[in-house]
């Protein structure tokens, strides 16, 4: 009798081992509430933990519905009542069916799918756009097979910058894992290049400048010194200090007789007199006389008169 007893036991201590097997490992708990990721995220979790423990098909369903909690148990609850009206023995699969139905409803999954067949390079990096390319494949059945690895490759490198698609684009790469790789090190070197050159670049601005701003000052204070001291001749009246239409002088030279009180234009005087010998009836460009030599009067201060070797100083 005991050993009848023990043998009916035996099922329900199994159960139990098989229970605190699957809860040592702290598998999450499911609450329910519209979060499609979380939900997909939550089954593969739980199938992660079946492998390790090679749980046996029939016993995946209580293990896995025993984490399920609030509305998620309520739901489960009355899903297994309604499965139950068709008299069959209920799967993990069958659960997975319902439980997507649910939770990761049609309409989500089709986003996922257009999402995955935009998905380009953009702004992340090749791990994470391996990682978020791995992500979104899943729900795309076709580029989940072995068959579809040349597909699966050509559909990630179409999504690559195109820098990085020019240098490994004529490898013709066929398996997805080499093309990540390969991806990866090539935007690491294209990375490193640039900052090298951005590097070099900001060096160069830090040269110095043949005329500085401090030169530019020293010429302009220079320029102001030699006004004041007279460096400027005015053409309107001969006198330095100032330039020709800041003269207050009204009277202008003729060109023409050389008088003052009129310009050449205005000149009465039939005939041009010579500024070269003083005599009328010709220009100085036609005067056959010896050439003035005329001087040129030059303003210095104390220093610049020391530093020149041929100036007249008078006595």
């Amino acid at each position: 009798m005991a050993n009848v007893l023990a043998r009916g036991d035996s099922p329900a201590r199994d159960g139990e081992k098989r229970l605190e097997r699957f809860l040592k490992h702290k598998p999450s708990f499911f609450t329910g509430g519209f979060n499609p990721d979380e939900a997909v995220k939550w089954v593969e979790e739980v199938e992660i933990i079946f492998n390790v423990m090679e749980c046996a098909e029939e016993n995946k369903l209580t293990l896995g519905t025993y984490v399920l909690r609030e509305e998620a148990n309520q739901w489960w609850k009355c899903a297994k009542l309604r499965l139950g009206e068709r008299r069959v023995v209920i799967t993990w699969e069958m659960f997975k069916r319902e439980f997507f139905t649910k939770y990761f409803p049609a309409d989500v999954k089709n986003k996922k799918v257009i999402e995955f067949m935009k998905l380009e390079y953009g702004s992340m990096t090749v791990a994470e756009y391996a990682a978020k390319f791995d992500s979104l494949c899943v729900f795309s059945p076709h580029y989940n097979t072995p068959e579809a690895e040349n597909d699966k490759c050509f559909k990630s490198e179409s999504g690559l910058h195109p820098d990085i698609k020019h240098n490994i684009g004529f490898a013709e790469i066929q398996n997805f894992t080499t093309l990540v790789a390969k991806a990866r090190i090539c935007d690491e070197d294209g990375k490193a290049k640039s900052n090298y050159f951005k590097a070099m670049r900001g060096k160069g601005q830090d040269r110095g400048k043949p005329y500085d701003v401090k030169e530019k000052g020293n010429v302009r204070s220079r320029r102001a010194k030699e006004k004041d001291s007279g460096g400027d001749n005015c053409y309107k009246c001969g006198k330095s200090g100032h330039r020709a239409w800041e003269c207050k002088k009204d009277n202008t030279n003729c060109f023409n007789c050389g008088k003052e009180g009129h310009t050449a234009i205005d000149c009465k005087t039939p005939t041009p007199t010579c500024f070269n010998c003083g005599e009328v009836d010709h220009k100085s460009p036609m005067c056959k006389q010896p050439k003035k030599i005329t001087g040129k009067v030059f303003a210095l201060n104390g220093e610049g008169a020391s530093q020149v070797d041929n100036l007249i100083r008078a006595s």
